[in-house]
Order: structure tokens, then C-alpha cells, then sequence
């Protein structure tokens, strides 16, 4: 027989239970878990407890939720609740009514007793709920508006919500967002649903299938569950079957687990225009983006690209890499997101727009390399002037690069790398070839010159297979400097013949006059000092005539040098002089804490110790304030040679050594020679013991390039 409630609706008495089965191989989220249980059993609380739990699809949420679930089923003794709003499928998102109408029929309301509107289903719930404890489930939920009327009012009640977008923030519920997996975490959960001992077997291949899942529990079960039903694989023929990144995500499909069916729904409930954005952040590849970027891949403003982001970061599609007040968020693609985006953008796209995209967003990184490269040199000079065409950026996303040249260089390397390769494969060789020539200078500064060869070998292919002669005469050039700086001087002397001739061949004298005066640099290394001098004189005219003020002031500097090697000290003292009038001219900071650096070595020679300190401690502070690493070290060395000229050995020697840290690679440098030398020589000097005064001057000074 029924019972009947205080408004005398019929109902059979019972404890629901509708949570769905818990996961028996669940793996990770202690942290998480700690929080949720602790949030929804607090008993200061005065009212309801509501957790939202949000993240992209595929993270987890539902999973977590109903193990959560299972675990406080002794918390919330009166029953668990479950409904899935499927909110995600925006096509089909459940009716809050229908979930009520069962949720009170799970409560004991006859069928017949359940109210017809919404409004009297919702007051009959919270009424049944008031002084109950039970713990309410909503997997899947789209918005608050769907979730309220599911929300009980008793303050014994607690709810777990999910869904892809943000939520709860109209009922002041705690969110937690879930992110993907820990290395750690994803091999474990792999190991639950394949076999443990299986990945124990191939720990290596094991770690490269979790990488290539990019650490989505999805994905990773998708896997796991493929590798389950076939014993006979190994762990690398299936890790194997992934490289292929154009059929990746074919892989990532077994049964009713599918990561692009997932995707998929999170892409439909975009509008079009971020739908767009997405594809083409997908064709171009690139795993982080920002205004600027969307700006150019859609033509739009600026203000209306961070718009269509924060779209994206609603829908869960991107990620938030770093917030910046000035010039709006950067966000991060997961890579398979970026592998659904381009398979979008193949089968919706025209070829024609991609191919737009593609050059407005060439000429946005060729327009902001500028500007980082313009904040170092103080204008377009010691490089190949060219006229690629550049994609007005707005002027807020300006200020980093421009104030902040080698910050915005280190986020950006590795896109910028993405970039330039696409040019190449695309067959825009001018848009490669330039940005690698314009960001050369940051890569040298930052001494990763592995990097800088690999790019420039890129750039030189790209230009002699498009038959751009300035192209190629310009990286030959770049690869020039960068052999130079390896000391690998024999092949930087073919590469400046191999520059010259093709220079010959595109008209460019600015072109042909900044190899030359190269090329004097390099015969001033290797000691063929007079050589060096009469190439200087023969190019500073042609530099001066092309208004290049900082090539000037390096040949002007370089004469000095030579001078300086000389011991023809009052002439290396006017031609410093000049050098830091050309630097002054030309507004380049880097090049004026350059020449300081030789007056500075000029007065060590001098042994003027107490003028030459306050010299090196500049070029210290400009390096360091421009993040140039090159710089920062031969500042240290010259400090070092003042430390040791006053006799304090110990603190020479600590100097050297920090300049070392600072400039080791792999392979050797000329600056870590130099570095290393002054080290030797100080040893030598005080036979590897303390003395209080080391003999400096002219004769035992080491030679420094």
C-alpha cells in the first residue's frame, strides 16, 4: 500500500538506486577525489552541495563522478540519482521534465501521481528531497538551465554535475576542471585494461602509445582495449600503426569508444565562425594560438579572433597556455584535436581559402618577427632587406615582441619552427626563408644552434627549389654565421664563396656588402688581420651608403679589434669611439653593449681595471635585460680578467665558471672556447692554487674573438 507525502501525493517508500556500474579498473585522481568528497560531506554547510566537474571529452568526468558517486554511498544513505543529459549532443539534450518525472517515479510517486509541468514536478522533488540524504548525479549536463530545476533544496542533499562547457557559477558551485593524464598515470590505466605485464615487457613502446594519446583516458582505453583483443600485437606494432598522423585517428575507435565521435560532438555545438577558426588552426598545424593568430587565419579583428577562442575554451577545445592581460590569453590545442580540426578543414574547406589562410598567417609571424627583430637592432639593418608581403597585426599584440623580443621568441620558438616548415611544404619559400633570416639573431643570442641549422638547412632547400636566388644567397649566408660560431671555419668560408656568387646573381649590393664584411670578421678570427682590415675599409662605404648603421658600426668595431690585437691602443679607442656613434644612430641596444664590451677589453689591456669594470657591468645588465646569453658571457669574462688584474683569484675563477655554465654545448663555440682558454691560463698562472696577485697585462691576457 502507498503512503502518502505532507501534500498528500501517493508514493511506495525506497531508497533509488540508479548510479551506473563503477569503473572496476578506475586509475588516478586521488587529488581530485579528495576535494569532491570533502566539498559534498562538509557539515558546516548550509545548503545543498553542488561540485561541478568540467573538462574536454574524453578527460574522464563520468567516470570519475560515478566512482565518486560510489564512494559516498554511506554518506548519503538515502539514495543515489543518475541521469545523463546528454548535453554534449546538442542535437538531442535531455528534457530536465523527463529526467524529473523519473527521478520522482524512482522516488516511489506513482505514475499516474507524477505532475504534468515543470514547475510542480521540481516543487514535489525538492519536498521528497527536503530532509533526505541522497546524492544527485547529472553526467553530460549543457547548462545551468538544464541542470537547476535538478538542483534539490535540502541542505543533507549534495549533487556531482559534468559536462564539457563551465558550470554551476549560478549556483556558486565549486568547478574542477579535469586534465588529461600524468605520463605515470596513462601507463597505469593502460596497463589495467591491456595487461600490465604486457607493458612491463615494452616499457618504451608502452610510453610512446601514451604520448601518441596525448594522455586522453579516452584514448588510452581505446588502446588498451584494442591491445586486449589482440593478444598476438605488441605493443610497438600498434604504437607503429599510429605514426601515420594522417590516419591516426582511425585508430582511436573500438566499438562504442570512439575519440572523434567525441570530438565531434563538441565541434557541432560551435557556431560557424569558430568552427572555422578551429579548422584552419588544424591545417596550419600550430599547437598553440592566440588573437593574433586567429585574427589573421579569419581576417577578422583582432578583438573578434579572442572572441572565437574563448568559444573554443567554452566548448573545451582549447586549453588556456598563458593568460596576458595586455594582450589576451594564448591557448593550446590537444594534438588530437588539432588531428580532428585538420580532417575538418580538408573535407569542409575550400583549397583556395586554405591557401589565404595560410599566407595571411605567414605574413602575421613574418609582421610580429619584426618587431622583436627591430627591438634588438633598432631597425631593419644587418639583415637581407626583402618585401614579403606582411599581414597588419593589431598594435596590442605588438607591445611583446617589441618590448619584449626574446620572452615572445622563447613562447613562440617552437611554433615559430611549425611555421616555417609549413611555408616550406606549401611551397612559400620568400615566407620561410625570411622568417627563419629574421629570427637567425634569437637563435644565436639563445645559443640553441641545433635548432638554427636545422631551420636553416630548411630555408636553403625551400629557396633553391622555388629558384629564389636572393633566398638562397641569404641563408647561405645565415649558415655562414652559424659554422662561424661552431668554429667550423673552413666550411664557413665556403659558404660566404657560395653566398657571394649567388648574391652576384640578384643585384642586391646591401646583400653582397654584408657577406664581405662577414667574411673580414671570420679572416679577423682566424688571425689574418691585415687581410681583415683591408676588407673593412673596402665595405664600411657601402654600408654607410646603404644607411645600415649597425653593419657600419660592426665593421668600425671590428677595425678596432684589430687594432686592439695590434696594441695600437689610442686608434682601437676612436674606432670604438665611432662604432658607438654608428650604434647610437642606428638605435640597436645589443650591438652599443657590444662595442662597450671592447672598450672595456681595451682598458684591461690597458690594465685600467677600475675603468673597464663599470663597462663590463653594463653590457651584464643590458644582456641580461635583453636575454642575450652570448653577451651575458663575455661580460662575465671581462669582469673576470678585471677581478684577476685587482688580484682576487677566487672570485676571477667563480666568474668564469658561471660564464661557462652559461655558454656550454654540445659541441664546441667561440665563446666557450674563449671562456675555457681564460680558465686554463688562470690555472696556469696560479698553478691551481689561491695567490693574491696574478701577474695581467698585454702578454697574458687571453686572445679573445
Amino acid at each position: 500500500m502507498g503512503v502518502a507525502d505532507q501534500s498528500g501525493v501517493a508514493f511506495r517508500g525506497g531508497v533509488p538506486r540508479l548510479l551506473p556500474p563503477d569503473v572496476s579498473d578506475f586509475t588516478g585522481r586521488t587529488t581530485e577525489i579528495g576535494r569532491i568528497r570533502r566539498l559534498l560531506t562538509a557539515p558546516a554547510r548550509t545548503g545543498v552541495a553542488v561540485v561541478a566537474v568540467t573538462g574536454p571529452g574524453g578527460v574522464g568526468k563520468t567516470a570519475l563522478s560515478v566512482h565518486v558517486a560510489h564512494t559516498l554511498q554511506e554518506d548519503f544513505p538515502d539514495g543515489q540519482m543518475y541521469a545523463n543529459l546528454r548535453g554534449p549532443d546538442h542535437r538531442t539534450p535531455i528534457d530536465p521534465s523527463e529526467v524529473l518525472g523519473r527521478f520522482l517515479r524512482a522516488l516511489g510517486v506513482d505514475g499516474a501521481a507524477v505532475p504534468e509541468t515543470i514547475e510542480e514536478r521540481a516543487d514535489l522533488y525538492r519536498d521528497l528531497l527536503a530532509e533526505r540524504r541522497v546524492l544527485v548525479v547529472l553526467d553530460n549536463a549543457a547548462s545551468d538551465d538544464q541542470i537547476a530545476p535538478l538542483v534539490p533544496a535540502g541542505r543533507r542533499c549534495a549533487v556531482i554535475i559534468n559536462g564539457r562547457t563551465h558550470l554551476g557559477s549560478t549556483f556558486g558551485a565549486p568547478a574542477l576542471r579535469l586534465e588529461i593524464f600524468e605520463p605515470g598515470q596513462a601507463v597505469e590505466l593502460l596497463g589495467h585494461v591491456a595487461g600490465t605485464a604486457r607493458l612491463r615487457a615494452e616499457p618504451d613502446a608502452a610510453a610512446e602509445l601514451c604520448r601518441q594519446c596525448g594522455f586522453l583516458p579516452l584514448a588510452l582505453r581505446v588502446l588498451g582495449a584494442r591491445l586486449a583483443a589482440k593478444p598476438h600485437w605488441s605493443v610497438a606494432k600498434l604504437s607503429g600503426m599510429l605514426r601515420d598522423e594522417s590516419g591516426r585517428l582511425d585508430q582511436f575507435s573500438y566499438h562504442e569508444l570512439d575519440v572523434r565521435a567525441s570530438l565531434a560532438i563538441s565541434y557541432a555545438g560551435l557556431s560557424p565562425a569558430a568552427q572555422r577558426l578551429l579548422r584552419l588552426t588544424g591545417h596550419v598545424d600550430l599547437a598553440y594560438t592566440d588573437s593574433w593568430i586567429a585574427a589573421a587565419l579569419l581576417d577578422v579583428s583582432a578583438a573578434q579572433g579572442e572572441s572565437l577562442l574563448e568559444e573554443l575554451f567554452d566548448g573545451q577545445l582549447v586549453d588556456v597556455a598563458e593568460a596576458d592581460p595586455v594582450s589576451g590569453s594564448r591557448f593550446r590545442l590537444h594534438h588530437l584535436v588539432r588531428l580532428f580540426a585538420r580532417e575538418r578543414a580538408d573535407a569542409e574547406d575550400d583549397s583556395d581559402e586554405l591557401t589565404a589562410a595560410r599566407i595571411r598567417v605567414f605574413g602575421a609571424w613574418l609582421s610580429m618577427a619584426d618587431g622583436a627583430y627591430r627591438a634588438m637592432h633598432g631597425g631593419p639593418y644587418q639583415t637581407v632587406r626583402v618585401s614579403v608581403e606582411r599581414y597588419a597585426v593589431d598594435d596590442a599584440q605588438r607591445v611583446r615582441p617589441a618590448e619584449e623580443p626574446v620572452t615572445w621568441f622563447e613562447s613562440e620558438r617552437a611554433a615559430l619552427a611549425v611555421v616555417a616548415r609549413r611555408a616550406a611544404q606549401e611551397g612559400h619559400a620568400a615566407a620561410c626563408w625570411e622568417l627563419v633570416n629574421i629570427t637567425s639573431p634569437l637563435f644565436q643570442m639563445r645559443r640553441y644552434f641545433t635548432e638554427w641549422h636545422e631551420l636553416l638547412v630548411l630555408a636553403l632547400d625551400a629557396a633553391q627549389a622555388a629558384g629564389d636566388r636572393l633566398g638562397e644567397a641569404t641563408m647561405l649566408y645565415r649558415l655562414a654565421m652559424h659554422s662561424t660560431d661552431r668554429r667550423e671555419f673552413g666550411r664557413a668560408e665556403e659558404y660566404i664563396a657560395q653566398s657571394l656568387e649567388v648574391f652576384a646573381t640578384t643585384g642586391s649590393l646591401h646583400g653582397r656588402a654584408l657577406v664581405n664584411a662577414f667574411a673580414a670578421s671570420l679572416s679577423r678570427i682566424k688571425g689574418h688581420e691585415r687581410e681583415a682590415l683591408v676588407r673593412y675599409k673596402e665595405v664600411l662605404p657601402e654600408l654607410v651608403d646603404a644607411r645600415d648603421w649597425s653593419s657600419a658600426a660592426l665593421a668600425l668595431r671590428g677595425i678596432g679589434q684589430i687594432h686592439l690585437n695590434q696594441q695600437d691602443h689610442s686608434t682601437a679607442d676612436h674606432y670604438f669611439g665611432q662604432a658607438l656613434d654608428m650604434c647610437r644612430l642606428g638605435g640597436s641596444t645589443r650591438l652599443e653593449a657590444q662595442v662597450l664590451f671592447w672598450q672595456g677589453m681595451l682598458r684591461v689591456r690597458q690594465e685600467r681595471f677600475t675603468e673597464a669594470e663599470p663597462l663590463f657591468s653594463r653590457v651584464l645588465s643590458a644582456s641580461r635585460q635583453l636575454g642575450d646569453l652570448t653577451g651575458e658571457g663575455q661580460a662575465l669574462h671581462g669582469l673576470s680578467l678585471c677581478y684577476q688584474g685587482r688580484g682576487q683569484v677566487e672570485r676571477a675563477r667563480t666568474t668564469l665558471h658561471t660564464a661557462l655554465v652559461l655558454c656550454r654545448q654540445p659541441r664546441p663555440t667561440l665563446l666557450e672556447g674563449t671562456i675555457r682558454r681564460a680558465l686554463a691560463d688562470l690555472e696556469s698562472a696560479t698553478g691551481g692554487r689561491n695567490r693574491s696577485t696574478v701577474p695581467i697585462g698585454a702578454d697574458t691576457l687571453p686572445r679573445v674573438d
